[in-house]
């Protein structure tokens, strides 16, 4: 039987108890936690952000996001952020994309060019890390875990540019 290798553990991850806490403070999304890569977003005020293959997501309520997370059973982690963020600095950065295309424009493209965040991260592990080192992070809740998840599985940057690809192909 092959160990599972974490890139990242989260020593603290709970069952989120309540999903209304994710309407306030500012928040980093992991969807597909469990899934080689995975996807991420952030959210501040109750409102959620998102670069994906097939374009972006830009002020959604927190609670649609939530309702297709459960409506499919993804697992998913939310790291509340000591950060502070304005709304309008969110939407400028987002504004930016289209939407991902590859490891140079992935999903954390517009996250590692927000305040207070990592801009030489090239992978979400490299965020995480950041995060830690510089406590900028307090809770780690999750959603839909299986034992034994309680981290982020070990992964290459070829795999984001593969994912990706995979993703596009699937839209034509």
């Amino acid at each position: 039987m092959e160990q599972v290798q974490f890139d990242f553990i989260f020593p603290e991850l709970v069952e989120l108890p309540n999903s209304n806490i994710l309407t306030s403070d500012n928040w980093l999304w992991i969807l597909h936690a469990n899934k080689i890569p995975p996807h991420i977003g952030v959210s501040c005020k109750g409102l959620y952000f998102s670069l994906k293959a097939k374009g972006k997501d830009m002020n959604v309520p927190v609670n649609k996001v939530l309702k297709l997370l459960n409506d499919k059973n993804i697992t998913s982690y939310f790291l509340r952020l000591k950060v502070e963020w304005k709304m309008e600095e969110i939407n400028k950065i987002y504004q930016l994309f289209d939407k991902a295309t590859g490891q140079k424009t992935s999903c954390l493209s517009p996250i590692k060019m927000l305040p207070e965040m990592n801009g030489d991260a090239q992978q979400l592990v490299d965020l995480l890390n950041f995060l830690q080192e510089n406590q900028l992070y307090d809770r780690v809740y999750g959603i839909y875990l299986q034992k034994g998840e309680q981290g982020i599985l070990h992964y290459s940057p070829s795999a984001i540019e593969k994912r990706i690809s995979l993703l596009h192909a699937s839209r034509r």
